[in-house]
């Protein structure tokens, strides 16, 4: 494995917290090491999927210098990457990238954020011919960190920063006419938001401007390209909450508040209510404060579990009820001594009736991985992942099993590939 100092990655691991009861038990499945990455190592670079194959390209190997224009494919089958066409455009990071039928599309993003220079040219690529042309350029202010997604066979981006501004741009490329549309602008311009999606309409709101922490909240419909504003949060300004949806239902609830404090509140949100009665207050959730915190759901229900209160981590998960608006205390994320699976700033998902929590911090980058069993109320440890604890990986889904490649550990980066099979028994030796 080649070690090359840089900067930033993105680390993919897969937590699970601790049992009601002390368990002994021997870790499952297997994490096998499969072929180096064969291009430079590299941060901040573009990836994308399509049937068994993953696309990483673009990037930077030096902290804001070195940056990348190479493709590389990846074989899930046959465990190989191949060298396809370079990206014709100018070498950059933190491009947007989104696959559409056989093409993929590819563009935008900056040098050296926010420094230097930030493009607005899109690319179309042809996955079946490994060819590269140049599509219609984003109209808008070019921008970096757009925020991006495929509704209906379309591209649609919204907010940015120029380097000196956020922009609320909301624009909808269709490659089958290959033109650009201006939409309503977002009056979401911010981060450390919280929204969901309820139906085939998006609701964002809350976060942090730059200056202030925010309570407004609106309705994005696709179909009508219209951002309606709802009801203010009514929980006040807020960043780093966490938010769901069950039951055609929103909740928004913890984060860092305008008063700089942490919370424990949580409010419902009902979009068919009249203005002045989209907001209920709900149930505030057990335990402490919190911000930082991750949720997700299953079977009707929502889990809400690590973050932080006062610099503090917490250990502490509960689940919600909503229609019995309670919260139930889970088993606890230290149950069991020899657990050490804090952290903050998670990401969490939910697979085959088990939910994996992953990413975060607690002082240093983390590589334990757990799994969630929502029967038995208990964490079992998964094999560990058997390369260096990293951050900033590249991590795509295909088939049953997750691919993890590249990353950084302290001020190295990394060049390895990582294939995760859950459900296969570890084997010591390979």
């Amino acid at each position: 494995m080649e070690l090359k100092i840089r900067h930033g990655f993105l680390l993919l691991f897969i937590l699970l917290l601790g049992a009601c009861q002390k368990l002994e038990f021997t870790p499952i499945s297997d994490w096998k090491q499969l072929n180096d990455f064969p291009g430079e190592a590299r941060a901040s670079a573009t990836s994308f999927a399509y049937q068994d194959k993953a696309y990483i390209c673009l990037g930077r190997s030096g902290w804001k210098v070195d940056f990348l224009k190479d493709l590389w494919e990846y074989d899930s089958q046959t465990d190989q990457w191949t060298r396809k066409t370079d990206f014709p455009g100018a070498a950059r990071v933190k491009a947007i990238g989104a696959v559409i039928g056989d093409k993929a599309y590819v563009g935008l993003g900056a040098i050296a954020p926010y420094t230097g220079p930030i493009y607005n040219d899109l690319w179309e690529y042809d996955l079946k011919n490994d060819t590269w042309k140049q599509v219609a350029s984003f109209p808008g202010k070019a921008s970096n960190d757009l925020f991006s997604a495929v509704i209906d066979d379309c591209i649609y981006t919204t907010e940015g920063y120029t380097s000196t501004q956020f922009k609320p741009d909301t624009y909808k490329y269709d490659p089958k006419t290959n033109e650009w549309t201006r939409l309503k602008d977002c009056p979401v311009k911010r981060t450390g938001t919280a929204g969901f999606a309820i139906g085939k309409n998006l609701y964002v709101g809350t976060g942090y401007d730059g200056d202030n922490k925010l309570k407004d909240f609106w309705e994005y419909n696709p179909t009508t390209n219209v951002w309606t504003q709802k009801d203010n949060f009514l929980g006040g300004a807020r960043y780093k909450a966490v938010g769901f949806s069950l039951n055609n239902y929103g909740y928004i609830g913890t984060g860092y508040g305008d008063d700089s404090v942490d919370k424990i509140d949580f409010y419902r949100f009902d979009p068919t209510a009249a203005s002045g009665s989209q907001w209920l207050k709900v149930q505030s959730i057990g335990g402490s404060k919190r911000r930082g915190a991750t949720a997700f759901t299953f079977s009707g229900k929502a889990y809400v579990c690590t973050g932080i209160n006062n610099g503090v981590s917490l250990t502490d998960m509960w689940e919600y009820d909503p229609t019995a608006d309670t919260w139930t205390k889970k088993t606890d994320l230290d149950d069991d001594d020899d657990w050490t699976i804090i952290r903050q700033n998670a990401s969490s998902f939910v697979l085959d009736n088990k939910a994996y929590v992953f990413l975060g911090e607690n002082s240093s980058t983390l590589s334990d991985v757990w799994q969630y069993d929502f029967a038995n109320d208990t964490w079992v440890e998964m094999s560990g992942f058997e390369g260096s604890s990293r951050t900033n990986a590249a991590a795509f889904a295909v088939g049953d099993k997750a691919i993890v490649a590249t990353g950084q550990t302290g001020s190295y980066y990394l060049d390895d590939v990582w294939e995760w099979r859950p459900y296969e028994e570890s084997d010591e030796d390979d």
